[in-house]
């Protein structure tokens, strides 16, 4: 977001959507370990962080259809990355799941970087 709006992109954001970000700032303030959390973005849900990159889509280089199917993907499956696995999770999951889920996770962390 600061690469592609500048400083003042929580100003930005908090323009077109004040609620989801009060809500994430709600969120930290209730967080055992707030003082970690860098922006109020570290207190939204999967949901709210598909509701503000499908808001900005227009800033973004990516296919914004790609990235909402695969938040999705994670967001269906949470309770896997919330809850941690045995020493190697591919052996805790079926084999398309396991797919799914990392492939989510590389493209997700592709963009992110």
């Amino acid at each position: 977001m600061n690469e592609r709006l500048g400083n003042s992109w929580k100003e930005k954001v908090y323009e077109k959507a004040p609620s989801i970000v009060k809500k994430c700032e709600n969120t930290i303030r209730k967080r055992p370990d707030k003082e970690k959390a860098k922006d109020f973005l570290d207190g939204a849900t999967l949901g709210e962080l598909t509701n503000i990159i499908e808001i900005f889509s227009d800033i973004f280089d990516f296919n914004i259809n790609l990235i909402k199917g695969f938040l999705n993907i994670l967001n269906q499956h949470r309770k896997i990355l919330i809850h941690p696995l045995k020493e190697e999770p591919e052996k805790d999951l079926d084999e398309k799941t396991y797919k799914k889920i990392s492939t989510a996770l590389d493209y997700i962390e592709s963009i992110i970087y």
